[in-house]
C-alpha cells in the first residue's frame, strides 16, 4: 500500500504529538488507563477527519480540540459517575493544558536551536549523557577525565543551554 505525501505528512504529525496529546488528556482525565483509551479514540477520530485537516493550521492545536471533544464524549458516557468535574471546570483545565503544550513546543524548539549553537564536543557530551544514557563515571573513563571534571562540564553546558533557552523565549515574547 502506498500513501500520498499528504497522508505521510499527516501520519508524521499525528505520531509526533502523541506524548503531548496524552499529557493534555491526562490534565482532564487523571486515570492513565482511561486517558489511553481516550487518546486512541481521538486518534481514530483524527484519522477519520484527516481529509478535513488544513495543513496550514497548527496540527497540535487541532489535535487538542479533537481530543477535547473525545474527553467530553467520554464524560457524557459516564454521566452517572458522581466523581466528575463540571464542564466549565474541564474547559478551564483544557485551555491551561493546551497552553502548556504550546509552551512545551516553544521551549523544545528553543532548546533545539540552542543545542545547535554548542560546539561539537559539547553536543557529543550531552548526547552521550542524555540520549545514550551513559553514566558520568562511564563518560569520565571514555574521555579520560575525572568524574568531577565531567560533572562540571555537564553543569556548565546545562547552565548555558538554560540561559540560551530563556533568552530565546524572551526575545520571541518581545517580537
Amino acid at each position: 500500500m502506498s500513501f500520498t505525501p499528504n497522508q505521510q505528512d499527516f501520519a508524521a504529525r499525528l505520531t509526533a504529538c502523541q506524548s503531548r496529546l496524552f499529557a493534555y488528556i491526562t490534565a482532564m482525565v487523571p486515570d492513565r488507563n482511561q486517558a489511553h483509551d481516550i487518546l486512541q479514540q481521538a486518534n481514530l477520530a483524527m484519522l477519520r477527519k484527516a481529509d478535513e485537516y488544513d495543513s496550514s493550521r497548527d496540527f497540535v492545536g487541532w489535535a487538542c480540540k479533537v481530543a477535547y471533544f473525545e474527553v467530553l464524549a467520554y464524560r457524557r458516557g459516564r454521566a452517572r459517575d458522581r466523581h466528575r468535574f463540571d464542564e466549565r471546570f474541564l474547559e478551564v483545565i483544557s485551555r491551561d493544558a493546551e497552553s502548556r503544550v504550546a509552551s512545551h513546543d516553544r521551549r523544545g524548539a528553543a532548546l533545539a536551536d540552542c543545542m545547535g549553537k554548542l560546539n561539537a564536543g559539547q553536543r557529543d557530551l550531552i548526547d552521550q549523557r542524555y540520549t545514550s544514557g551513559r553514566s558520568v563515571d562511564d563518560l569520565a573513563s571514555h574521555f579520560s577525565r575525572t568524574t568531577a571534571a565531567i560533572s562540571q562540564m555537564l553543569y556548565r553546558i546545562r547552565a548555558a543551554l538554560a540561559e540560551c533557552v530563556r533568552s530565546t523565549l524572551a526575545a520571541e515574547e518581545q517580537a
